[in-house]
């Protein structure tokens, strides 16, 4: 009635009737009203309303005379509020949301605005603006202060999607849910977020990702969808090291990282378009496959044709750098100090380093903001050959993809070292590759060189005493790993050092040049541009520099060089945020000497190149070279700031690496291979999306960056105060005093030949580094890969003191007991024989056999193939051209899949059958052979097995092909039982028909437990059949392997044997002329793989010392036994050589140890010891201990240890000897140098104790308490007397050492040994 009223008669006199709107008004509000907003009337609620009408219409009051004019309707508040819910309602059911995908183009400020209706807009900017009731109407949105208008779109958004249940999204849910994972990847906040209506679920976030990642692929699976064709582009790859959480801290995951660079017009990534929404939450992945690199022998650079002069330093460009921050340094001191020296300081207003040049750069164009695109993950180590001729290869095709005639790739020095050698090798294939040294990893190695040399001359005192470093940092510092930290503190000393030597000028001045001086630089102090363009300053620059150079003396030019070193390092640094390649160039010639003084011997090599390379690239590359010079050899990321370019390796550690590692990266599920795909195909739209989510909050930022913060001024300035106070308190290293080469806070003055070292380093390293040039690159009279000499510069680390343990102090029973016998000896109550002490280990082990902590002694195993393969040529896989078969190490292939992306058993076997069949494709092989381990109980190999499973592992059942393949592979493989059934389910799964197409044409022979199985297909039909010749009882594949060469020998005349195990080739060389085929070995892994010829090399031993050469190789150590502490391969191999009749032929022959076998090995050990002469161990170790007071184990082992050790020696030659028998005699091991340890098995070291009795008497107790009374005692415990060796006070046990020593000059050394012990 009340909303007609005006266009009903009727209505309207009812209106005015108390009884008709007491009886008739009480009804349901009608369903349907008018889209129209109706103001609330001014009136209150209304029945009051009403009855001001009848009061009105009683009195003969006209409508127009009331309070409620009829043209404004009187209605019930809580309908006026349903009324304009409803209007609203019909205006959001009309919005749409964001299309499928939701990305990024979709949710800028515009499609928010768009989203939102105009009658919802001005709703809540009445509710919540004051006054914005005057700045919307019925076409017009209510216009806004932006932080009201953020709050506005947010609440509308909200109500969007309340209203519509979560079916519609908007940009806001969108962006605000990938922020948060993308921040945090905690599903838990997103969905307390998603509960509460504020973003959309987990587990859309997932599908989103998906859907991108998808749409990522099926455009270009290759390219980032952000970058753009035809544009210069720059590729880096970096190393990332994701660390998860081990026991024992191995097993990480090491991949590599990509990115591209551009700097297109339009740098943000196109919106994808509208595609159908699967569902799929869910990656699989499309892995990157690492393409093999065979070894190869290095080949260097081609010979360089340069102009001498050009190898100077371009000091003039440097020169206009440091005067650049000679101005910011006045600057800085007359805006404390009268531009000398003064008491007073004054509130710091000159910004910082980076702060004053960002302001002094404010004229200049801001550079156009970099895109940066993330390229799909190399799940492999970027140290491996093959990761790196992979992202070499990726890095053409990917030049290819966007028409270019060349790409840089930038790296680090550890990858740019190896992919300089396959670009060298393959110049075809890379020639449009241009390699570029990493210019923020080159940073952090000069500034550890500038904590090398100044760390121990009194610089890490300084910093502690100053209070700027927390000690437990400054080794961060010093070694450059703390790069922001390190850069600050040495830029404040540089300052601080700086206005010294300053200081030190204006006082070596005449009172009247230092006012005139003054007086100049305060006319144009406060400008910048005033000081830099200033002929007077020019000229007082000219009188500094001439200063600084002609004071000679030591202090003055040793701390001056600190200057130098950071001005260096400045310029490197000004040179990246510039973008200036000439400074860079420039930079790092200045380095290159500092590198070569203090051995940084890998920058010394590669820097040297890349410095050569591009100062040539002018004519190699002139379209790169024209790129480089534009500027197009850093990353701007900042939109304002004109100082704020950064390396391209310290870009990609502070995007894709930073977000590999952050909350919202991928260590969660660094093992899901498409999960880790997914993350980084979808990363460019990710951060995309966080970018507009930041711009739908306001937060887009739009102020220039200058470091003018008043509190970080007065920090850093405070600091430079308390480091220049700090260095005065010790010694000012600027004032006419310091005429000698000092330490700064003990006042130690070095030798001469530190202080020569020290002040011609640079010099000499310019020296060094102009002969690497000449002889290596100019002239090539040295090859370049020879071993670079050290110069081991002295510096004042070098004056630290060996302090000597006083020769009276007993040591106890450890590996170092030898250190004190001939000291304590005199002193002690008895004398010892010492040539009868040798006959004992003195030691809880035999320290020349173990560790300290009793495992094995290990050697470098590959030392004796690398001498084996001396003269020998090695092939690739597909040299072998003829019928062959192939035989694997079935745990090596597992092991080398630990990375696999199969989701479940079944999946994971038909990878490996993959690999396994991988051959064929580059050869004619028919027969393929998987030869497992076996897994024994109280085997010699269960010591070994369990320090690779330190790690801790994991038991897994195999139920079905279907099941779930466990995430943690490494500890899976740790477990034995794990493997075994592995392999017994791959065998079950292998002989399944569906693999009769994979098989055809091909035998795969399986080993699994002690039996064999033939699988083959005649294409429809698989047939498995047993081999009763190869049912074994052996244990090792080692052996096994070539078991089953002998059998595939009967068929093939060429055998291929894959492992990477030197065992292994070691086997194969001894039992070459026992197998009829020719003997190959496919061996190394990644960057070291090749085949070698097993036949070859058992030709050129011969015939007896390539059967010996097992025993050689057991005897000297192996996976079970230990080697001899300090004796390589190498020198065990060529003393083998050296023998007519090898001293090892008996070794193995049986399981007998013969009083033979025992004299010729212990005459091996001597004569590996360095004698030809000794046949006794024990006689040597006396003699070579009396003659260099060698530690323990730098000695022979006792007899006693070395017959345990033979025992062991010739059981596992026994086992090696024969591999072709299937069936082998095998005894126990716990007679043949093993013994039982509950129940497992442990290697027996010796028989004898470590010492007799007597020796015990070197003991030494430390007593303070009980006077030596009780058993707490050492030496009273084992029933000693106290000697001059202990440290006891008020000693009781003592009283009667006179009378026993007076007995022992007369008498019998043991019958006074065992009188003595008697009577205490």
């Amino acid at each position: 009635m009340l909303y007609i009223r005006d266009k009903d008669l009727i209505a309207a006199e009812a209106c005015y009737h108390k009884s008709y709107y007491n009886n008739y008004f009480k009804v349901k509000v009608p369903r349907k009203l008018d889209n129209k907003i109706i103001p609330t009337s001014t009136c209150s609620d209304t029945p009051a309303s009403a009855s001001s009408h009848s009061e009105a219409e009683t009195t003969g009051t006209s409508d127009n005379e009331t309070s409620c004019p009829p043209h404004r309707p009187v209605i019930n508040e809580t309908q006026e509020l349903y009324h304009a819910a409803q209007v609203l309602r019909e205006c959001m059911s009309k919005v749409s949301g964001v299309s499928w995908p939701p990305t990024s183009g979709k949710l800028d400020s515009h499609a928010v605005d768009t989203i939102i209706p105009l009658q919802l807009h001005n709703f809540i900017a009445w509710m919540i603006a004051p006054g914005a009731a005057e700045l919307g109407g019925e076409k017009d949105k209510a216009q806004l202060p932006d932080d009201i208008l953020v709050r506005l779109q947010s609440i509308a958004q909200d109500l969007i999607y309340a209203y519509h249940k979560g079916r519609v999204v908007t940009p806001k849910h969108v962006a605000l849910g990938v922020s948060v994972r993308h921040l945090t990847r905690s599903a838990q906040t997103i969905g307390l977020l998603n509960k509460f209506g504020h973003t959309v679920s987990h587990s859309y976030l997932q599908e989103l990702d998906t859907a991108v990642a998808t749409k990522a692929i099926n455009e270009d699976h290759l390219l980032p969808p952000n970058i753009n064709a035809t544009h210069f582009t720059t590729a880096v790859w970096d190393n990332i090291d994701l660390s998860e959480e081990t026991l024992s801290g191995k097993g990480t995951t090491h991949h590599t990282n990509g990115i591209l660079v551009q700097r297109p017009p339009e740098p943000h990534p196109q919106a994808l378009t509208v595609t159908r929404r699967t569902g799929e939450r869910s990656y699989r992945g499309n892995p990157q496959k690492i393409l093999p690199y065979f070894n190869r022998k290095k080949v260097g650079p081609d010979m360089v044709q340069m102009d001498v002069s050009l190898l100077a330093v371009n000091r003039e460009l440097c020169r206009e750098a440091e005067k650049i921050d000679f101005v910011w340094m006045l600057l800085r001191l007359g805006s404390t100090y009268p531009l000398g020296d003064g008491d007073g300081c004054n509130l710091q207003t000159v910004p910082g380093w980076s702060g004053f040049n960002a302001s002094n750069a404010l004229g200049r164009q801001v550079p156009q903001q970099s895109t940066v695109g993330y390229l799909p993950c190399i799940p492999a180590s970027p140290t491996d050959m093959s990761t790196v001729y992979t992202l070499l290869t990726k890095s053409v095709d990917i030049c290819t993809r966007l028409n270019q005639d060349g790409i840089v790739v930038v790296l680090d020095q550890a990858i740019y070292c190896k992919a300089l050698q396959i670009l060298w090798r393959e110049k075809d294939k890379f020639a449009r590759v241009v390699l570029r040294l990493g210019a923020f990893h080159t940073t952090c190695v000069m500034l550890a060189v500038v904590g090398k040399r100044f760390d121990d001359a009194g610089l890490r005192d300084v910093l502690t005493e100053s209070g700027i470093v927390a000690q437990g940092s400054i080794n961060g510092i010093m070694t450059g790993k703390h790069y922001n930290r390190a850069v600050r503190i040495f830029k404040i000393v540089y300052e601080a050092i700086q206005r010294m030597r300053w200081q030190s000028f204006l006082e070596a001045l005449p009172e009247l040049g230092k006012r005139a001086i003054i007086e100049d630089l305060h006319m144009g102090k406060d400008t910048a541009d005033g000081l830099l363009h200033s002929q007077d300053v020019e000229d007082v620059y000219a009188r500094y520099e001439e200063y600084c150079s002609s004071n000679l003396t030591p202090m003055f030019s040793y701390w001056s060089s600190f200057i130098d070193l950071m001005q260096i390092i400045l310029n490197f640094i000004r040179a990246t945020r510039t973008g200036d390649f000439e400074l860079h160039l420039a930079s790092i010639r200045a380095m290159l000497p500092w590198m070569f003084a203090y051995d940084r011997t890998n920058y010394m090599r590669y820097c040297s190149v890349y410095w050569l390379q591009m100062m040539k690239l002018h004519a190699t590359h002139p379209s790169i070279n024209q790129h480089l010079h534009n500027g197009d050899f850093v990353v701007q990321r900042s939109k304002h700031n004109p100082f704020g370019q950064i390396a391209c390796d310290m870009a990609i550690e502070q995007t894709f690496n930073k977000d590999t590692k952050s909350s919202g990266g991928i260590v969660g599920f660094s093992l899901k291979a498409g999960a880790v795909e997914r993350w980084t195909l979808s990363s460019p739209e990710r951060a995309a999306t966080v970018a507009a989510c930041r711009e739908l909050a306001g937060m887009n930022g739009t102020s220039i960056w200058i470091h003018k913060d008043q509190s970080r001024l007065q920090r850093d300035e405070e600091d430079v105060v308390k480091v220049m106070n700090t260095f005065k308190s010790f010694v000012n290293p600027f004032t006419e005093e310091c005429e000698q080469l000092i330490h700064l806070t003990s006042g130690y003055v070095p030798s001469q030949d530190i202080t020569s070292d020290l002040l011609t380093a640079r010099q000499t390293g310019e020296e060094r580094f102009m002969k690497f040039i000449d002889e290596r690159l100019v002239n090539e009279e040295t090859d370049f890969f020879a071993p670079l000499p050290k110069l081991r510069s002295k510096t004042f680390k070098s004056t630290r003191k060996v302090v000597k343990v006083s020769p009276t102090v007993s040591v106890q029973e450890d590996r170092h007991l030898f250190g004190s016998i001939l000291a304590v000896n005199n002193k002690l109550t008895r004398q010892i024989n010492l040539e009868e002490l040798f006959e004992y280990s003195l030691g809880t082990y035999p320290y020349s056999l173990t560790t300290v902590t009793g495992g094995l002694a290990k050697t470098n195993k590959a030392k004796l193939l690398e001498q084996l393969e001396k003269d020998q040529d090695t092939t690739e896989p597909g040299a072998i051209r003829e019928n062959s078969a192939w035989i694997y190490d079935g745990m090596a292939v597992l092991q080398q899949l630990v990375n696999s992306n199969a989701m479940t058993f079944g999946e994971f076997g038909e990878q490996v059958l993959d690999v396994l069949l991988s051959v064929t494709k580059m050869t004619t092989c028919q027969r393929i052979d998987f030869v497992p381990d076996r897994y024994l109980i109280n085997s010699i190999k269960s010591a070994e097995r369990g320090k690779r499973g330190s790690g801790g592992n994991i038991r897994v059942q195999i139920m079905s092909p279907e099941q779930k393949k466990t995430v943690q592979w490494k500890k899976f493989l740790s477990c034995d039982d794990n493997k075994e059934e592995l392999v017994e389910f791959l065998f079950g799964e292998w002989c399944k028909q569906k693999y009769a197409a994979t098989l055809e044409g091909i035998t795969l022979v399986v080993a699994h437990s002690e039996k064999c199985h033939s699988i083959t297909s005649s294409g429809s039909h698989l047939t498995v059949l047993e081999i009763p010749s190869l049912k074994t009882t052996q244990e090792e594949a080692d052996t096994r392997l070539f078991l089953h060469a002998a059998h595939a020998s009967l068929e093939y005349n060429t055998v291929v044997v894959r492992s990477p195990d030197t065992d292994v080739a070691v086997i194969g060389i001894s039992h070459c002329g026992d197998i009829m085929a020719n003997i190959y070995m496919d061996t190394g892994v990644r960057d070291k793989r090749r085949i070698i010829n097993l036949d070859n090399v058992a030709k050129s031993l011969g015939p007896s010392k390539a059967k010996d050469l097992v025993k050689l190789h057991a005897f000297t150590g192996c996976d079970t036994i230990s080697s001899f502490y300090g004796k390589g391969k190498s020198k065990s191999y060529n003393i083998f050589l050296g023998q007519e009749e090898s001293s090892l032929s008996q070794l193995g022959n049986s399981l007998e140890v013969t009083p033979r076998l025992l004299s010729d090995c212990e005459k091996f050990v001597c004569h590996l010891y360095g004698s030809d002469s000794h046949t006794s161990v024990n006689k040597l170790r006396y003699e070579k201990f009396i003659k260099t007071k060698a530690r323990s184990e730098c000695l022979p082992p006792n007899q006693d240890s070395l017959q345990l050790h033979v025992r062991r020696a010739n059981y596992q030659a026994y086992i090696w000897t024969n591999a072709l028998n299937a069936q082998p005699y095998l005894e126990s091991p716990f007679e043949h140098g093993w013994r039982r340890d509950g129940e497992d098995i442990a290697v027996e070291w010796m028989k004898l104790p470590p010492a007799p009795k007597a020796i015990m008497e070197l003991m030494s107790c430390k007593c303070k308490r009980n006077n030596c009374s009780s058993k707490v005692c050492p030496c009273r415990k084992h029933e000693l007397q106290c000697t001059d060796a202990c440290k006891c006070k008020e000693c009781s046990n003592q009283d009667e050492r006179d009378d026993i020593s007076s007995d022992d000059e007369e008498g019998s050394d043991d019958e006074d040994e065992d009188a003595a012990v008697g009577d205490s």
